[in-house]
């Protein structure tokens, strides 16, 4: 097994990437914080010291976020968890090939490029735990934001892919699918989600989404929805499509 107590967070600049890498920082962890904004990722070094690896990259160029993650796995000596959970997401009722464009790059490349490196380096390393964020929607198409759901899907469809294939193999390989709700970020500050459903949703803080997060990880279920009474209203509402 690969360095037990290491872990890499694509996404470490805000939100739940951000949460969840102070989280781990917090119980003792060595974490490769990784994400676009240099700035962010040295307020964490600032804050935790040498366990907060900062490592620059963007997933919307694949083959040079890979590069980046490779540097940062040898310098770490592995890592027993990685979490991907950088994405891109936006409002896009007039089908804006631009920001479909983008959400492509990032959401289906840019994952897949980081996912597929992160399970050949835990297959050499004897055993590991590959986590990414995907969303409750999984599976529905969305008319405001078609590209994203799509691409959300995809995602969800490889990792159930590399969960089958760590069983069918044998590898002691951990795959968990987060589908989070909607959780108050930055992000979702500027775009407001929750105005584009009839019915007001709660909406959960970041913290206790992170929370959330952390334990479902800690016990290394497949599927972990934030927060978790999610789950069943989700079950319900795929059976209305």
């Amino acid at each position: 097994m690969t360095s037990e107590r290491t872990a890499v967070v694509v996404g470490a600049s805000s939100g739940m990437g951000r949460g969840l890498s102070e989280l781990l920082l917090a119980e003792g962890w060595t974490v490769g914080v990784c994400a676009r904004r240099r700035e962010r990722l040295e307020e964490l070094r600032a804050a935790h010291g040498a366990r907060a690896v900062p490592c620059v990259l963007d997933l919307a160029r694949p083959d040079e976020a890979r590069a980046a993650l490779e540097s940062l796995l040898d310098g770490l000596g592995g890592c027993s968890l990685f979490v991907i959970a950088a994405g891109h997401t936006a409002h896009d009722p007039e089908l804006d090939w631009e920001l479909e464009r983008e959400e492509l790059a990032v959401n289906v490349l840019g994952f897949t490029a980081a996912a597929n490196l992160a399970w050949r380096r835990f297959v050499e390393a004897g055993g590991g735990h590959l986590a990414a964020l995907t969303t409750v929607s999984v599976g529905r198409g969305d008319p405001e934001a078609p590209a994203y759901a799509a691409s959300k899907t995809y995602m969800s469809l490889y990792l159930r892919g590399l969960r089958r294939r760590a069983k069918e193999s044998g590898f002691p390989i951990t795959v968990t699918e987060v589908r989070p709700a909607f959780v108050r970020t930055e992000l979702s500050e500027r775009i407001r989600p929750w105005g584009m459903v009839k019915v007001p949703p709660r909406v959960t803080p970041l913290d206790e989404a992170c929370r959330a997060l952390r334990s479902g990880l800690s016990r290394g279920e497949s599927v972990v929805y934030v927060p978790g009474w999610w789950g069943p209203l989700a079950w319900a509402a795929s059976l209305l499509d």
